[in-house]
């Protein structure tokens, strides 16, 4: 499939290759999709409501030094694999 992109958009892929270091505007494009994909579709009011009470009825969360180095360590994780996954593509 080939598309013809706006000045702008040529920019902002261009931009983003060299900041993100993607190889190929189909890299930036795959990743774009991505994105929307593993994006939540928009909430209703009724859903948005039902989510803060549910927030607002849950425990309190103590943020000790355990919970921020549970929280280090599982963010180190996914930042390990998103780089990995990076250097895959």
């Amino acid at each position: 499939m080939a598309i013809q992109l706006a000045p702008e958009l040529e920019r902002r892929i261009e931009s983003l290759m060299a900041d993100r270091g993607y190889a190929t505007p189909e890299l930036v494009a795959e990743a774009a999709l991505h994105a929307l994909e593993d994006s939540p579709d928009e909430l209703s009011d009724g859903e948005m409501e039902a989510l803060l009470e549910e927030g607002l009825n849950s425990p309190l969360i103590v943020a000790d030094d355990a919970y921020w180095a549970s929280f280090n360590e599982r963010l180190g994780k996914m930042r390990d694999e998103h780089l990995a996954s990076k250097a895959r593509a």
